[in-house]
């Protein structure tokens, strides 16, 4: 619906100024506190166990390897592993576009049912394509609560409250990730690797009825109905024109597209991302070879529980987030706002990325043997804490750098790490057994060595790069120059 239309009929209908209670009436944002605890409880609870599955592949495939004889480990890899984040990838790009115009619950509710249904076809199926296949429509469905879920936060809360609400966000894919290793290990190992899959989909199944007594967040799509119930005859068709008549390829393939690789913050926060993120996923099929080598000698299920120590890290990032509350509670006084402030977080977690793979590198088998494995995971507590950061602040600073273009910019974002994250587990096997666990850990340090410049280079010279955008510039300019005529309620894609 056409926003400046929308304010003059709702002012008309309630006598009263869109910035006044005409807008409190039904603005999600606006609603009872528990009301806005339930909707994200669900939510976010339904991405934390999403993201569990998406880390199963690994092992998985470990315990699968009997019941496909004839393919290699390889290609079982590229099925379970692999096509989940394609699928991801896929839906990244094209799912979150749709959520704007059509609203997003009814996108969780058939995401929800789809990735359930999907997960018994991995599990039943005899066949390595038929793996691929519900794997892929898995990551798919996926996509919508990996993505989607900062927007409803987004509908719901003000700034100073998604400082903690997309940080726990944050936290819990984190976290989801890192425990993904840990329940497909040892659901596999007692039950059979299909009951990695199939107690997915009892869970999300029982978890669909929570999902469809969610209301639509989406708050044009909430106005617009309680508009058109009031009256539905007063409302002119052709000024209420529904966004996605102006939806096109360009805005779904096209822009994320030139964004990614003519916007040189979009590209480097796209390139730090993935790899933090997809460092996680690598580690599904590295951390095995590293603790069950000669001299920790770990078992194949225990080897996985080194995944926890990632855990400590997340929680760490507290910290900063009470650093950022102080920081808006401050701008908010100055009535300032700076893209730039908001990277405190990730100037913290790419050194410790890099810090921690050092760490990690030269604490395991063979060049050391004779120290407490606990030391190890010392890095991979680094890890945790960087992974969390980096995909905190840089989402919030794409964000607030191209507003209007954010959509565009995280999507393609959340493509690339998606793609990422589905190819590492592929040569992360061959890269640790033939390079040795150490140089191999190097390489991966050195890479996040080199990666840390980017945050630096962003706080400095990041506004000059924005200013030189005509992505960026042109979002400051009509802001500056247009009035905003939904009173004192903004949109902003996420």
């Amino acid at each position: 619906m056409n926003p400046a239309f929308l304010g003059a009929y709702l002012m008309t209908v309630f006598n009263e100024s869109p910035s006044e209670a005409s807008y409190e009436k039904f603005h999600p944002r606006y609603w009872p506190a528990r009301r806005k605890a339930w909707i994200i409880s669900v939510l976010v609870s339904l991405e934390f166990f999403v993201t569990i599955i998406a880390t199963t592949g690994s092992a998985a495939v470990h315990y699968a390897l009997s019941d496909f004889p004839d393919d290699s480990k390889k290609a079982l890899m590229a099925s379970f592993v692999s096509t989940y984040s394609f699928g991801q990838a896929v839906g990244s790009i094209l799912i979150p576009q749709f959520t704007e115009p059509f609203g997003r619950r009814q996108f969780y509710i058939w995401s929800t049912a789809a990735f359930s249904m999907t997960c018994v076809v991995t599990g039943v199926t005899p066949s390595i394509v038929g793996v691929a296949f519900g794997r892929f429509l898995g990551g798919l469905a996926s996509s919508v609560p990996a993505v989607v879920v900062a927007g409803s936060v987004e509908d719901l809360f003000d700034e100073q409250s998604r400082i903690w609400l997309i940080w726990l966000w944050n936290c819990l894919t984190v976290a989801g990730q890192v425990i993904g290793p840990v329940y497909s290990t040892y659901i596999a190992a007692r039950f059979g690797w299909s009951w990695v899959y199939y107690v997915a989909a009892i869970v999300t199944a029982v978890m669909l009825p929570l999902v469809a007594l969610t209301p639509e967040t989406r708050h044009f799509e909430v106005l617009e109905k309680h508009a058109s119930k009031i009256s539905h005859s007063e409302l002119n068709t052709e000024e209420v024109q529904t966004p996605v008549a102006h939806l096109t390829l360009v805005d779904v393939l096209w822009r994320p597209t030139v964004l990614l690789f003519t916007e040189p913050l979009v590209f480097v926060a796209t390139a730090l991302s993935s790899f933090s993120m997809g460092l996680i996923y690598l580690f599904t099929e590295a951390l095995n070879t590293v603790y069950t080598s000669s001299g920790f000698d770990f078992s194949y299920e225990t080897a996985s529980l080194p995944f926890l120590a990632m855990l400590l890290g997340v929680i760490f990032s507290v910290f900063t987030r009470i650093h950022d509350m102080h920081r808006y509670k401050r701008d908010s006084a100055l009535k300032i706002s700076t893209a730039e402030l908001k990277l405190v977080g990730c100037l913290l977690g790419a050194p410790a990325l890099a810090i921690g793979l050092w760490i990690f590198s030269w604490t395991i088998p063979p060049a050391v043997s004779h120290i407490s494995p606990i030391v190890s995971m010392i890095g991979l507590i680094m890890l945790g804490f960087a992974a969390t950061e980096i995909a905190y602040c840089l989402q919030g600073y794409l964000t607030d750098a191209y507003t209007a273009y954010a959509s565009s910019a995280l999507s393609g974002l959340a493509c690339i790490r998606a793609v990422v994250s589905g190819i590492l587990p592929l040569v992360a096997g061959d890269m640790f057994h033939t390079m040795g666990n150490n140089n191999a850990g190097s390489l991966l340090a050195a890479l996040a060595t080199v990666f840390s410049i980017g945050p630096i280079a962003f706080y400095f010279i990041g506004a000059k790069l924005r200013a030189r955008s005509p992505f960026a510039r042109s979002n400051v300019i009509e802001n500056r120059s247009r009035p905003n005529t939904c009173g004192h309620l903004t949109v902003r894609s996420v």
